[in-house]
């Protein structure tokens, strides 16, 4: 009967199954009979340790690779040590990327999202758990899905070092490039010189120089108008 007690009139099993077998009602069933399991229970049906490349289920065993596994899981407790394409890695689980709004390409290693749809990027304040998107850092239409770095930005915003920042935050810049860090117009008074903007009595004209290109209309006391710029009178 393969158990320790038995009943003596009818032969039922009263205690728990010898090593190698397992309890199903009370009768004592051989180990081997369950596919792929190493190491049953003697006092239930269940399998407690599987081989290798499986894991318990209850009862039976299981492939590791059919929970998203990757590699060799544990086959007593069925945690996975990385996931397969398409899964995330969390608590010893692997997870479906579909799970994750937004995102097109996960971490196989770990519970991130390395590469979000178009239009959005990994949430660096969620260390890229989740996806955000691109409008929220002022990009126009969309940024790399990646890094979240932006290649062009909205309206009265200019590009630095793939991020988006306001025209407000350059001085007496009137509008900015979207795509670059320069200034494209002034405010009155002032002209465009790299990413600044400098006053038109930097190169000696009044206060009406061209807001755009620095031309000037008409120079300081002491200067004369030469195709635009203002020259010093005692100059050569």
């Amino acid at each position: 009967k393969h158990c320790s007690k038995c009943n003596s009139v009818t032969g039922d099993c009263i205690s728990d199954c010898i090593n190698g077998y397992y309890k199903e009602g009370s009768v004592c069933k051989d180990c081997k009979t369950k596919p792929y399991c190493k190491t049953c229970s003697v006092s239930q049906n269940k399998c407690d340790v599987c081989n290798p490349t499986y894991y318990p289920t209850g009862t039976g065993c299981a492939l590791c690779t059919s929970k998203g596994c990757s590699e060799d899981c544990n086959s007593d407790t069925g945690e996975c040590d990385k996931c397969f394409k398409g899964y995330y890695f969390e608590g010893g689980e692997c997870i479906s990327c579909t799970t994750k709004p937004n995102c097109e390409e996960c971490s196989t290693t770990e519970n991130k999202c390395i590469k979000c749809k178009q239009g959005w990027y990994p949430d660096p304040l969620t260390n890229g758990r989740t996806c955000i998107e691109c409008s929220s850092q002022h990009c126009a239409d969309s940024c790399d899905s990646s890094t979240g770095v932006c290649t062009e930005c909205i309206d009265n915003h200019f590009l630095r070092e793939g991020k988006c920042l306001t025209c407000a935050d350059k001085p007496n810049c009137g509008k900015c490039s979207s795509t670059t860090d320069e200034c494209l117009e002034c405010a009155d008074t002032y002209y465009p010189e790299g990413h600044e903007c400098i006053s038109c009595k930097d190169q000696r004209c009044t206060d009406t120089c061209d807001k755009k290109t620095g031309d000037c209309n008409e120079c300081l006391p002491g200067n004369y108008l030469d195709d635009k710029d203002c020259i010093p009178c005692d100059s050569e």
